[in-house]
């Protein structure tokens, strides 16, 4: 019985191993070993490549592609050629591997694939990128004396440039024109999109003599704590220049100056330039604390004809006497504040405090109000005011910028503070070694769109200097631009900054935010920049993702059968070890 049972177990084991055998060589097939279709000598294919891998072509030409199919037992050669990607319907590859790219396509690349004829299974591709054309923008001027152009020359396609136009003495611009159409008002005008030649005309105007305008400048004050020169209304051409001197009298001071209702804050002087419409400017003055005019309490008592001056100060001599006496040492006065702190009514022992006590941004917003600070934005790439011209958090640079002292300085009125962060465009007129330098560091596949830079400055009493590197990083956005924005497009910030000893630093900043019109970023350094971006082939990563997936499944399976066959031929090892060991036995 118990060899019987032994004879069903090894039955069972062969079974298995049989079946599984029988599966293998189809598996093997599918890798590229050993077929049993070989051994029976059918024919197969066992793979195909393509060449040339990955090429550059420009549009309105051919390029040609070869295909080898590798197999066995007289197997086919031939392939079924597709092109994927294209726009153009006109861009296509014909039974040969020939590709024609059409001379209006604007794909940037296209994917050629060949497909076994025999096995669909087995395929290759090929990337091929598409050169971009050049085009020409020429810009006329007319009348050929009204006024300069600039701007012209070549762009890629689907660049952009930025034309303008200054009239000459005596010429006023009219605007752009192109194919006899206006197509801008703007003496500056920014063209992009660019997929032709084109030419623009900048249309000028002769100005008409005619009598000049003039406009009046009324000056006012709103007390009788100072005086504006020229005071009075003023009657000017239109286009003048004029100056006026804001000053205070003894014992008062500029509490701040008003000009066309607006308050500007505190200042000596103001230039109205190129005057074109009617303005006002109006000082306000305030009396300086402990310099109040007690010579005129005393005149106006001393005329008094009732009054016995003799008696009156004897009496007001005893008082003084009788509250402190002589021999008494005189208590220290509290300093007086003056400047925003007076505007506030705040002594100058609170103000040490809440500075020591880093609670001052109450006191730094009134600064900003009277004018002792002022804290200028100035963004590019914004078209309009919003979260203070893309830098939110800008409010802190005083205390990053300030010693406490300085600040104490400033909300005193003894010293004005200026702080201005320009966040500028370049507009293409970026220095060669800044554009080498970027395409040094930047990473493959990285496409710099536009340069700017990104500057801070520091002005105290009338000492500016720029400022290189913040103790903490600053929060900016930049709008994107027009020409930039696509589709499966991934936006970066870039950024080379120079350290103080020569060397430079690389970075390379996420965009930080989900709006897809604009790029957050944070930073502390102040250098120059460029938005970067990488174009991502959804069909490409689509495929390298199902590569991955089909390879993953494959080596699971190829995995599991292993272990399986392995545990069978264990089990058979052992079962005949059993067998030969009962033999001896016996």
């Amino acid at each position: 019985m118990k060899r019987k049972a032994l004879y069903r177990v090894g039955a069972h084991i062969l079974i298995i191993q049989m079946l599984f055998c029988g599966a293998l060589p189809c598996r093997a097939a599918e890798i590229g070993v050993s077929t049993l279709s070989a051994e029976e000598g059918k024919p197969a294919v066992t793979s195909v490549s393509i060449s040339p891998g990955t090429t550059v072509v420009s549009k309105d030409a051919t390029c040609a592609f070869t295909a080898s199919v590798a197999g066995e037992n007289n197997y086919s050669r031939e392939v079924a050629w597709s092109v994927s990607g294209q726009t153009s319907q006109n861009t296509f590859i014909d039974g040969n591997g020939v590709l024609n790219v059409a001379s209006d396509e604007t794909a940037s690349s296209l994917i050629v694939k060949a497909v076994s004829k025999q096995d669909s299974k087995y395929s290759a591709s090929a990337l091929v990128t598409v050169q971009a054309s050049t085009y020409y923008i020429q810009l006329q001027a007319s009348p050929d004396n009204g006024g300069s152009v600039y701007g012209s020359g070549s762009v890629k396609e689907g660049g952009y440039v930025v034309i303008s136009a200054v009239p000459n003495e005596g010429f006023t611009f009219g605007g752009w024109l192109q194919n006899d159409n206006r197509v801008s008002q703007d003496a500056r005008y920014v063209v992009d999109n660019i997929h032709n030649d084109v030419t623009y005309v900048a249309e000028f105007k002769p100005v008409e003599k005619q009598e000049p305008k003039t406009y009046t400048i009324t000056a006012s004050v709103s007390s009788a704590g100072g005086t504006v020169t020229p005071e009075g209304k003023t009657t000017v051409t239109e286009g003048s220049t004029v100056l006026y001197t804001i000053t205070p009298k003894n014992g008062y001071a500029i509490r701040t100056i008003y000009v066309d209702g607006k308050e500007i804050g505190k200042t000596t002087s103001f230039n109205f330039t190129d005057v074109r419409e009617d303005h006002t400017i109006s000082a306000d003055f305030v009396e300086m604390p402990g310099q109040s005019n007690s010579n005129s309490g005393k005149t106006d008592v001393k005329d008094d004809p009732e009054r016995k001056p003799e008696a009156a100060d004897r009496q007001e001599n005893k008082g003084d006497d009788q509250k402190k006496p002589a021999d008494d040492p005189k208590e220290e006065e509290p300093e007086q504040s003056t400047g925003t702190l007076a505007e506030l009514k705040v002594s100058v022992d609170e103000a040490k405090q809440l500075i020591k006590e880093n609670k001052d941004s109450e006191l730094l917003a009134a600064a900003r109000n009277t004018g002792d600070l002022q804290l200028i934005v100035r963004n590019d790439f914004m078209d309009r005011e919003q979260d203070s011209f893309g830098v939110p958090d800008f409010e802190k640079i005083p205390e990053l910028l300030l010693s406490g002292e300085e600040r104490l300085e400033m909300l005193q009125g003894n010293m004005s503070v200026t702080i201005e962060l320009a966040i500028k465009d370049t507009e293409g007129k970026e220095s060669q070694q800044t554009k080498e330098a970027f395409a040094e560091k930047k990473l493959p596949g990285i496409t710099i769109g536009r340069y700017f830079e990104v500057s801070l400055r520091e002005t105290k009493k009338k000492d500016t200097q720029t400022i290189s590197e913040l103790p903490e990083k600053l929060k900016m956005t930049v709008c994107i631009p027009e020409h930039l924005k696509a589709e499966n497009r991934r936006f970066y910030i870039l950024r080379l900054h120079t350290e103080k000893d020569g060397n430079q630093d690389f970075a390379q900043l996420s965009d930080e935010d989900d709006n897809p019109d604009t790029i957050t970023f944070s930073t502390d350094k102040f250098s120059s920049y460029a938005i970067a971006y990488i174009d991502l082939e959804t069909e490409t990563v689509g495929a390298l993702e199902n590569t991955e997936s089909a390879t993953g499944n494959h080596s699971a399976i190829n995995a599991v059968m292993a272990v399986v066959i392995a545990v069978a031929i264990g089990i058979t090892s052992l079962l005949i070890w059993y067998i030969t060991v009962k033999k001896r036995s016996r």
